[in-house]
């Protein structure tokens, strides 16, 4: 992960914080939830971000 540079991020215009640590700089990474997961719901894909300081990963539907 310290291959790219970690970025502030907005959402709804609000200044992303990370839930668990409170830091505010994030990687940004996509990824895609396989069949299988949820019985009811198909393949779908997110935005991940991963907090710099305690790598916890905030999950956002794309």
């Amino acid at each position: 992960m310290g291959k790219k540079d970690a970025k502030s991020f907005l959402i709804k215009e609000k200044q992303l914080f990370c839930p668990i640590c409170g830091h505010d700089k994030f990687w940004k990474d996509e990824a895609r939830v396989e069949k299988g997961i949820g019985q009811f719901r198909p393949d779908w894909e997110a935005v991940t971000l991963t907090c710099e300081e305690c790598r916890h990963i905030l999950w956002f539907e794309h």
